[in-house]
């Protein structure tokens, strides 16, 4: 578990005046609480909630909508029993925590068990540690992964929907494994736009200020080109200026990301990476030989199926015909061919029948307010058939519950909420 020295009151206030936490203590110690609330009592940047079982803070965070977001989690125990109790919460999500408890080994011992950051005895306990805790907190991206994928979104052509469905799968991901870490890289050559659709009309920080890290750790990630959209789901927006692509793109900037994307596999169970446009550039290849898988966004248009045609021999070649796999969009919609059509006229080209591993509907009626009011699909648009075709994909092609070299499950469906996930525990649930 980590130590900690502490920051006044004032270095705290001054550190956080942009910033908002949830601080959420569960305990039934009056002492302690009381002593919380008059430590808190008067700083803007901190929402502090009291809930005396932990059941009820569970139950606050499913029916949060910022649920997860900047949650800084606080159990006062008396008994080893009670940090029992928060066991399967503890390690199940991605929510930093403290424990303050009695002065023994044995609860500091048992609370680092459970993947507790910092325990802090009740004797020892001051302000100080807690506020520097907090101020910490949004950089703490808990380890629990079991293993790590970088998957890789590319369109043969523009505008066939490679962000969309790319932003939607990783904030899918981030929401039915909330004990998983997701991250979404927007690589497109042109001008980024998810941003928009992870709150964000105007990004502060981009892809551009990744270089500024000097040393590969989470702290600094997140302070140069990374941010957090919630407690498990974290972005890098593309360019936001079109002069800023030679700075990306140019072929010295190859080893940095390369190495980068070896550090985010150490943090993050899944690396969702949107390319863009699949083009000939030195930096999408080298990305692409890094990944572990490529999802190629297509229509069945004629055109397009000519494209892909040549994307499947390139990659052919290259060897990485079994990590491609290829989304098809929009396959309902007019002047489209049949799949079979498509596998038979890219087959005649001797690379043999590529497996059309995703097909989507054309839901741009339902979706267009989306797109119009710069959202992600979840939750107001979770009933359109292209975001339950989302959902199947999800489940489908990212497997998260087991370790690498273990039989490879049966596809299921979806996860539950947490509330799902902790029945059993408590005895309402």
């Amino acid at each position: 578990m980590r130590e900690l020295i502490g920051i006044s009151r004032e270095e705290f206030e001054k550190e956080t005046k942009d910033k908002k936490f949830n601080v959420c203590v569960v305990g039934k110690d009056e002492k302690i609480i009381e002593r919380l609330k008059k430590d808190f009592e008067g700083i803007s940047s901190v929402n502090l909630s009291i809930f005396e079982g932990i059941e009820y803070f569970v139950a606050y965070l499913e029916s949060d909508n910022n649920k997860y977001k900047n949650t800084v989690f606080v159990l006062v125990v008396n008994s080893l029993a009670q940090i029992e109790a928060a066991k399967v919460f503890l390690r199940i999500t991605n929510i930093v925590s403290m424990v303050i408890g009695p002065d023994s080994y044995a609860f500091a011992l048992e609370a680092g068990q459970r993947g507790v950051e910092v325990y802090i005895p009740f004797e020892l306990y001051k302000p100080e540690k807690l506020f520097e805790f907090i101020a910490k907190s949004e950089y703490v991206i808990k380890k629990q992964k079991n293993f790590s994928r970088i998957s890789v979104f590319t369109g043969i052509s523009g505008g066939l929907g490679t962000t969309t469905i790319a932003m939607n799968i990783a904030h899918i991901l981030s929401q039915n494994h909330p004990f998983k870490n997701i991250l979404f890289m927007d690589l497109s050559s042109t001008k980024g736009i998810s941003n928009i659709f992870f709150g964000m009309p105007k990004a502060n920080k981009s892809i551009v200020d990744l270089f500024g890290i000097s040393v590969f750790d989470e702290k600094n990630m997140l302070e140069n080109g990374a941010y957090k959209y919630s407690q498990n789901l974290y972005f890098i927006p593309g360019i936001q200026r079109h002069t800023d692509r030679e700075l990306v793109f140019h072929d010295d900037k190859e080893p940095f990301f390369v190495e980068f994307l070896y550090f985010t596999k150490k943090v993050f169970d899944v690396v969702i990476i949107d390319l863009g446009l699949a083009e000939d550039v030195n930096l999408k290849t080298a990305i692409q030989e890094v990944a572990d898988e490529i999802y190629v966004v297509s229509e069945l248009k004629t055109p397009n199926i000519s494209i892909l045609k040549t994307y499947v021999e390139l990659m052919t070649k290259a060897g990485w015909k079994d990590k491609v796999k290829i989304v098809v969009n929009r396959s309902d919609s007019a002047n489209v061919i049949t799949p079979s059509d498509a596998k038979q006229i890219i087959s005649d080209g001797g690379s043999g029948a590529p497996l059309f591993d995703n097909i989507l509907p054309n839901d741009s009626e339902s979706m267009r307010g989306a797109w119009n009011e710069g959202m992600l699909l979840y939750p107001q648009y979770k009933n359109s058939s292209f975001y339950k075709a989302l959902l199947a994909m999800a489940s489908q092609n990212f497997e998260l519950e087991g370790h690498s070299g273990e039989v490879k499950k049966e596809p299921q469906a979806s996860e539950g909420s947490l509330i799902d996930k902790l029945k059993g525990m408590f005895k309402w649930a």
